[in-house]
């Protein structure tokens, strides 16, 4: 029997259900109430199945990416060691298609390279509204060498093409010639991100400081949980950023350091940074 660890993410524009498939998928739950994905958010599930009458055993490490294209670097941390991965677009806001050939699917292979890709055309279940079909969505990522049968229509809601989609990438991703090591050791990556790269926007500012952070606690897993405490405990959220919210967030994160066992003259220059950073930015 072969036992394999596999790396999946969930990408596509805010409000497209990556969450809401992923809970479907995992916990076989509903919840029709938007929740906004803040980071990176891993869930797991085993799928089986059998290749040529041996049994494989597919671990899947699923990450549910925030839809906000501002956060490019949190995407590009992300995308690292991703195995495969499924696109997601909203069958009723059409731009939502014309976000995953514009710029989800180039930031992917940017990083991960060429990795097997589902596209899956969610809320099927909005008869009443849908604004596409299958036929566009084929023709869409047809132009990004992507095979007309790694399309779906998907729902959340009902169900549909659920499980086929995942359990698809699953195989898909165990086909795989050669495994990609699930996740690179964060602690060998620099300890901050490129800050060569203009950082002219409150989001480019808050976007920096969740991956600059994440990869200084060298755990992804657990220092994108710290993140989203410190959201909630801040009262911030992604669309409702402010100067004097992303300071308290940076003296939240200074102090969880310490609590991880970064030593205090590195807490506080990282502080500093960061605070300068928010210092930096007009208005």
């Amino acid at each position: 029997m072969r036992v394999l660890t596999k790396k999946v993410a969930l990408l596509g524009d805010w409000a497209t259900g990556k969450t809401s498939l992923i809970r479907r998928f995992v916990l076989n739950m509903f919840d029709d109430s938007y929740i906004q994905t803040i980071g990176t958010k891993v869930s797991k599930k085993t799928v089986k199945f059998y290749d040529q009458d041996e049994p494989v055993v597919v671990n899947l490490l699923i990450w549910d990416l925030l839809g906000q294209k501002e956060y490019h670097r949190i995407h590009r941390e992300a995308y690292r060691g991703v195995d495969g991965a499924i696109l997601v677009c909203d069958l009723t806001r059409k731009e939502t298609l014309g976000s995953l050939a514009q710029y989800w699917y180039p930031s992917l292979i940017d990083v991960a390279g060429k990795v097997p890709v589902i596209v899956a055309g969610n809320k099927a279940d909005l008869k009443d509204n849908l604004v596409l079909g299958i036929e566009e969505i084929k023709r869409e990522t047809r132009d990004l060498g992507l095979s007309d049968g790694m399309c779906y229509l998907t729902s959340a809601k009902t169900g549909q093409n659920v499980e086929q989609v995942f359990h698809l990438m699953a195989e898909c991703t165990a086909m795989l010639d050669e495994t990609i090591e699930l996740m690179e050791e964060l602690g060998r990556i620099a300890a901050c991100p490129e800050t060569n790269a203009a950082l002219n926007t409150i989001e480019d500012v808050a976007d920096y400081l969740i991956v600059d952070f994440v990869r200084g606690i060298g755990n992804t897993d657990r220092g994108m949980d710290l993140v989203r405490m410190g959201f909630r405990e801040c009262g911030l959220t992604l669309k409702n950023l402010r100067k004097e919210k992303l300071n308290l967030l940076v003296d939240f994160l200074y102090k969880k350091e310490i609590e991880c066992g970064i030593a205090e003259e590195t807490a506080s220059a990282n502080r500093k940074r960061r605070e300068q950073l928010i210092a930096g930015l007009k208005g």
